[in-house]
């Protein structure tokens, strides 16, 4: 079978989470040229054993890092292991919901360079409970511009699951590994399709449960105070778009996102001492 889309999940340690997201993904995929595969990056929990019985049972391919190779290096396997035509990495604790995969092969017919897809907040697992999602549901939104693409995606190209790429102009990227350790390496992969001219679509059903941040692991300051200003000033400017379109979009998501984000993980989280 010639497969039109891949969905490379990433995951480590989070074998029930992990269990959910390949079953909402199953039962819409059977007979629709769709490769699912799942990149363990050497978990120390029991996900081997579960996913070797349900790639058995199910038929789709389950790879297992010898190492722990980062986070970063798992995300650049998915994208080389992938043979559809488009290739969506996803997070391990996101969930598609009923119909996302329909509307994305709807999407991807329009034969884009690049698909963001709407999502929500997960507000519970068993049963699923969402939010209301972010974006107003209104169909696809088909661009030419990148500019105007970009000013609709914002600082959401930053989400991984989000978003779905023309594979041969994602494993053409020359030296993906410079944007390891940068935090946004799949933006910056992002970024480096967009050099590409053609169709750009925001799909707006709302395709995704995504988890919520409750912990991080990382200076909050740091990411998103200088390193989402470098994706924004290099990557984003370097692939064509208008650097006072950068700009406009760089001040809001400060004022309007980055801004709560950081203070409200600065009570919460106990490692916010250490950040510089």
């Amino acid at each position: 079978m010639q497969y039109k889309l891949t969905i490379a999940i990433t995951t480590y340690n989070r074998a029930g989470k992990l269990k959910k997201c390949v079953e909402c993904i199953l039962p819409q995929i059977k007979n629709k040229p769709v490769e699912l595969l799942v990149n363990d990056n050497a978990s120390t929990d029991n996900t081997e054993s579960l996913m070797k019985r349900m790639s058995n049972k199910y038929g789709f391919s389950y790879y297992r890092n010898h190492d722990n190779v980062g986070p970063d290096r798992n995300f650049l396997l998915g994208y080389e292991r992938a043979v559809g035509e488009y290739v969506m990495l996803l997070g391990d604790d996101d969930f598609l919901l009923p119909g996302a995969i329909e509307s994305i092969m709807k999407s991807l017919d329009e034969n884009p360079v690049m698909v963001h897809i709407n999502s929500c907040d997960l507000l519970k697992t068993e049963p699923i409970k969402k939010s209301l999602p972010r974006l107003k549901e209104e169909g696809q939104i088909i661009y030419h511009n990148r500019d105007e693409f970009f000013k609709g995606v914002d600082i959401f190209v930053t989400f991984m699951s989000s978003m779905i790429l023309k594979t041969d102009y994602v494993q053409k990227i020359k030296n993906k590994e410079k944007f390891i350790g940068t935090y946004f390496i799949q933006s910056f992969i992002a970024f480096e399709v967009m050099k590409n001219e053609g169709k750009y679509i925001i799909n707006t059903y709302n395709c995704l449960a995504a988890s919520p941040n409750r912990t991080v692991g990382y200076d909050l300051y740091f990411v998103w105070g200088e390193q989402y200003y470098n994706l924004l000033f290099n990557g984003a400017i370097n692939c064509g778009i208008e650097k006072s379109t950068v700009e406009q979009i760089y001040i809001k998501d400060l004022k309007d996102i980055i801004l709560n984000f950081v203070l409200s993980f600065r009570i919460t989280c106990k490692n916010s001492r250490n950040w510089e």
